[in-house]
């Protein structure tokens, strides 16, 4: 026997369903006003402006960064298959066991909120890799959005900045993560040293010398000390040093003490050749015509800083100078 239900039954029905559709709603809206809130928007500022004044980033590019210039709408499906660019992916502090875990059950019960970002035309991830991995391996629907570079590293630009950005990041992630924009600052220091305003060469002291760890150190907001340890420990410490610090559990000192044992010992040991070598040949002394030649330690090269190694350059110049000036 069927039952008759009344309209005042079926509104109340309506009611109560939209009341449930309108909980929903809002306890996305609040899961993802968590997600953004691990952003600090002044901090994102801040990089920015300091993408500009360090001459890395022109004032369109910063621009597009913050008013998210660039952006194309949401879409379900990707054109092309998804590939995470390693370089790309190594920038991304990793999430301990417990944060993936997290993230992993969040996304189970709400499914994946925000798209995943990925550079247009090239179909890379640029943002949100967990997500991706978490469902990539679970098979969850998730929904991504494409964003514009010009190269890699505007690429790099932006996935530092937003990784800065992070609220809940600890010195040691920051300074890393700035790190990866070395050789972008190194190019910039090169290019200055070589030519500098009106073309003229620039001294390593002068105002306008470009300094790559002190810019380094402004980006990330750690001093430019942090900076210089935290390249040792990169370049010696081991995966399990650097999985404590991600974490959280060492300081940055201690794993750096622990790497850098006995420094002058290493340097007065036998056999062992200095970093770089200048050899001076000598053409025509009157006309000041030299030659000097660069030669790298290769069991040391890799840890050397290209400042460095011009600094020497042009020390060894001014010297020769001096000493044959009449």
């Amino acid at each position: 026997m069927r039952k008759r239900v009344s309209k005042e039954t079926t509104d109340q029905m309506d009611m109560d369903a939209l009341n449930y559709h309108m909980m929903h709603m809002n306890a996305l809206t609040r899961t993802t006003l968590l997600i953004d809130d691990l952003y600090d928007p002044s901090e994102l500022a801040r990089i920015v402006n300091e993408y500009e004044t360090l001459g890395v980033m022109t004032k369109a590019g910063a621009d597009s960064i913050r008013e998210n210039k660039g952006e194309s709408s949401v879409v379900q499906k990707p054109k092309f298959p998804i590939t995470v660019d390693p370089e790309f992916r190594s920038i991304i502090p990793p999430l301990t066991d417990d944060e993936r875990k997290q993230l992993a059950e969040n996304i189970l019960a709400k499914g994946c909120l925000d798209p995943i970002k990925l550079w247009k035309d090239h179909d890379i991830v640029v943002d949100g890799h967990n997500r991706f991995e978490i469902c990539t391996a679970r098979n969850i629907p998730y929904t991504v959005q494409y964003l514009r570079f010009k190269s890699r590293d505007d690429v790099k630009l932006w996935i530092v900045a937003h990784q800065l950005g992070r609220r809940n990041i600890n010195a040691y992630q920051r300074a890393r993560v700035a790190l990866a924009l070395k050789p972008v600052l190194e190019a910039k220091a090169k290019l200055k040293q070589r030519g500098g305003p009106g073309g003229k060469l620039l001294s390593q002291n002068s105002a306008e010398a470009f300094d790559t760890r002190l810019g380094l150190a402004k980006l990330s907001s750690v001093s430019h000390d942090t900076i210089s340890k935290v390249i040792v420990i990169e370049e010696l410490a081991s995966p399990q040093q650097k999985a404590a610090l991600e974490r959280g559990e060492e300081s940055i000192n201690s794993i750096y003490k622990a790497v850098n044992k006995r420094p002058k010992e290493r340097k007065k040991a036998p056999g062992i050749a200095p970093a770089v070598e200048y050899d001076t040949v000598i053409h025509k002394p009157k006309d000041f015509d030299v030659e000097i030649t660069v030669r790298l330690n290769p069991l040391q090269a890799d840890a050397l800083d290209i400042d460095t190694v011009i600094a020497g350059l042009k020390t060894k110049l001014i010297e020769w100078c001096r000493k044959h000036q009449r």
